[in-house]
């Protein structure tokens, strides 16, 4: 890796640390306790436009800044505490989302590309299923039919034109 692709992914990881603030902040209280956000489409995008080990950083930087009590996720909140909530599962899913939407970078056609984004989703919406389970002390279906299905086709929409979009970025971005 040469010196400019390191500046443009160390420059690019930052801008998308910034991204998934701003869409996170787009949301859609519900009732159960899991708002809906742009999240989803920001760390995909992040994977897709820097790689597996950017989007990763972005979604790192991204959790230790609300950590820290800094108001960067959905309704403007912060703090250590929105870990345990039903949200939790969720927010450590972004991981292996920017992974698999980073893992797609590499590949140079349209479906697989969106495939391993689509993974991703899935192990997103696992974690935050199971997590939701854990901390509202519900059972996995009654889980699932509260903090996954609701969501899902906008999650698969919103990953597939993430893939679309970074595939623009990309190409205005230094012919990338």
């Amino acid at each position: 890796m040469d010196k400019n692709n390191k500046t443009f992914i160390t420059a690019m990881t930052a801008m998308m640390t910034a991204v998934i603030v701003c869409l996170s902040w787009v949301s859609i209280p519900m009732p159960w306790g899991v708002p809906m956000t742009l999240g989803v489409f920001a760390v995909s995008l992040a994977g897709y436009i820097t790689g597996s080990v950017g989007g990763i950083a972005a979604v790192v930087i991204y959790l230790a800044i609300g950590a820290v009590g800094a108001p960067v996720f959905a309704g403007f909140a912060g703090g250590i505490g929105q870990f345990f909530t039903p949200v939790g599962g969720f927010l450590f899913g972004y991981l292996p989302l920017a992974a698999f939407s980073g893992f797609g970078r590499k590949s140079k056609r349209v479906l697989p590309c969106i495939l391993y984004g689509l993974a991703g989703l899935v192990l997103c919406h696992l974690l935050g299923v199971v997590f939701f389970a854990f901390v509202t002390e519900r059972g996995i279906p009654e889980a699932l039919l509260l903090a996954s299905l609701p969501y899902i086709i906008k999650d698969v929409m919103l990953v597939i034109a993430a893939s679309f979009m970074s595939r623009a970025v990309l190409i205005r971005i230094k012919g990338r």
